[in-house]
Order: structure tokens, then sequence, then C-alpha cells
């Protein structure tokens, strides 16, 4: 009983709806939900044909810690990090669930989008490239992705445009990566500017002229492409993942908020304080009681 209580503490679950102007029957592709979930239950799972009473859509889920198992016609394919699965929610020959002997927590991000016209597509492209599909995590569009989920509104607004261009971008970007297609220009200019902002973390402060110039990149135009792609500022992504350092050296070396803040290069504790709240959504006392770390 212990072991379930605890199972269910470590469970989270957190999505956006998709509001957009305009009748759906026009447009070609939109979002329906996306979220962010952490499952670690064996009793969590979802079966095609078990759906009785949910809208039918098209399901991407894409695994970004632990594992999970993913079933269709043709058997059971495990869903490690970095891969993610595509297919019909009605589908009666479809199932994804946590893994029996599962250790580690199963963290996932998903989107569901519109079925008509896209499921045709999406059956076709499970025939003819398989239904899990390996996607780096630094991909533009997985990274404009999980901007989008792990926001705390439980509604997002999209313009027509917006809403196709995702669905669209994402469908193209896991062709090319079933495909076993070259990474992108546009995607090896992100990974290089994050592994040069990785580089820099432990150092304090990141000086956002110095990183475009290490970049060969003017600061402006470091900021338009990296926004374009990702759907945050350069600045924004620093932020989280300063903030996801802080919390491993709050919890793993016990430092205090005033070295944690020195380290990272805040100018005050209030200010870290500050910045900590506004992206982890809570104050330093309230991390260290809970003990787990936030998807940042």
């Amino acid at each position: 009983m212990d072991e379930l209580h605890k199972s269910v503490r470590l469970e989270k679950v957190q999505f956006r709806d998709v509001v957009m102007n305009g009748s759906k029957a026009s447009r070609l592709a939109y979002p329906i939900r996306m979220g962010l979930e952490t499952r670690c239950r064996i009793d969590y799972g979802q079966r095609g044909a078990m759906r009785t009473i949910d809208e039918p859509c098209c399901i991407f889920q894409y695994t970004l810690k632990g594992e999970g198992v993913f079933s269709d016609e043709n058997g059971e394919v495990a869903v490690p990090a970095g891969c993610g699965f595509l297919c019909e929610s009605h589908d009666p020959n479809i199932a994804y669930h946590y893994p029996v002997d599962g250790t580690q927590p199963w963290e996932f991000v998903y989107i569901n989008f519109n079925a008509d016209p896209l499921a045709g597509l999406v059956r076709e492209f499970g025939k003819r490239l398989g239904r899990v599909v390996s996607l780096p995590m630094t991909s533009s569009i997985l990274q404009r992705f999980l901007f989008l989920a792990q926001e705390r509104d439980s509604l997002l607004f999209m313009t027509a445009g917006e809403a196709s261009a995702l669905v669209m971008d994402l469908l193209s970007a896991l062709a090319s990566a079933a495909a076993g297609e070259p990474e992108s220009k546009e995607d090896l200019l992100i990974k290089h500017i994050q592994t040069q902002i990785h580089q820099r973390l432990p150092e304090g402060r990141i000086d956002l002229i110095d990183l475009a110039e290490a970049l060969g990149m003017s600061r402006g135009n470091l900021c338009r492409f990296y926004r374009q792609q990702t759907g945050l500022t350069p600045y924004q992504y620093i932020l989280r993942k300063q903030m996801l350092l802080a919390c491993q050296w709050l919890l793993d070396e016990q430092l205090s908020v005033k070295e944690t803040a020195n380290r990272l290069g805040f100018s005050t504790p209030a200010n870290f304080i500050r910045s900590f709240k506004q992206v982890t959504g809570m104050t330093t006392r309230e991390f260290l009681s809970q003990g787990l770390l936030p998807r940042l």
C-alpha cells in the first residue's frame, strides 16, 4: 500500500486545451489538446478498442524520461526517451501502457489533433515508416511543442494558421526522422546553441552578446532565430535551465539559497527567489519540502 501511495504522489498530469477562431471544418489540421504527464503505476494504460466516449483524434506521444510500451497488430515495442508513437486514438489494434516491470517514472509529452482528414495520413505513415519514431529532443518542432505544452494556462489560444503549421511541421519532422534523413540546418543550429548554453550554465550569468559572438551571430539574429524555432527566447530557455540547475544544487548539494543565487550570478537572493517562483511555480521552501525536480 505504501508503494501505491508513493506512486500516486509521483504521478503528474498537466494539459492545455486549444481554442481557435473560426470553423473547424475550414481547417486542414488543428491540435485539440496537448500536455505533460508522469506515470509510474502498472495500471496506467490506454486501449484503442476501449475508447467509446471521447472524440476520435490522432495522437503523438513522446517519451522525455523513463520508458513506455506501445503495441499494435505487429506486437509490443518499447518507447524509451527520445522516441514517440503516432497513432489513431480509436484504432482497435493499438494500446500503450506503463511497463509491468518498470522501475522509473514514464514522463511524456503528447498532442492530440484532428482525425479528419489526417487519420488516413497517420495510418499510411504507420504502414510505411512505423508507428514508433526516434526524434532528437533538440528538434526545433519538439522544442516548440514542449514550450506550448508546459505553460500553466489551461487554455492555449491559436490562430488557424499557427495551429495548422504546428501539426503539419510535427508530421513533417516525424517523416524525415523515420526516413533517416539528416537533421535540418535549423535543428543543428538549435543543438549548437543549447550546447553552448549548457557549457556556460555553471559559470554564472550568461551574456547573450558573448553567446551570439561565439556562435557567429548578432544578438538580434540569435534571439529572432531561437524564438521562431522554439517559441522561447534564449533568455527564457537559459532561465529555465538555470532554475533546473538550482533545484539540483539545492537538493543534491544542499547549497543555501544565497550560495545558489551567487553561483548562478544573481545580484541578490531576492532576485533569484523571484525568478525561481516565476519559472517553477513554487518557492524554494516548497520545492525542498516536495523534493521533486520540476519539468523545465
